[in-house]
């Protein structure tokens, strides 16, 4: 599940960077938002229900969700591995947030 979240993530901040894939407005100010968090299960799940059902199936809400899994199970979110995947997710999340 960890090493999942990293590798998806680091392949669409990769794909961020070459410009192959570029956030729509919705997703970067969602990203925005959830930027400012301190990031735990429940508050990453909050921000996701909050979405509508378009940006729901976007690639960075989806990232975001197993980022919430991760953070929901204390042993696992421990780990430096999962330490690891969230720090790669939070900087794909500072990238495309317009004002950060």
């Amino acid at each position: 599940m960890v090493e999942e979240l990293k590798t998806d993530t680091v392949a669409l901040r990769a794909a961020y960077d070459a410009r192959r894939w570029e956030p729509t407005p919705e997703e970067s100010c969602f990203a925005e938002d959830i930027a400012m968090l301190n990031w735990t299960g429940d508050r990453l799940r909050a921000g996701i229900r909050g979405t509508s059902p378009v940006l729901a199936g976007s690639p960075v809400v989806k990232l975001l969700g197993r980022a919430a899994e991760v953070l929901e199970r204390p042993a696992l979110a421990a780990t430096d591995e999962a330490a690891v995947a969230l720090l790669e997710l939070r900087r794909l999340v500072d990238a495309i947030s317009p004002k950060l």
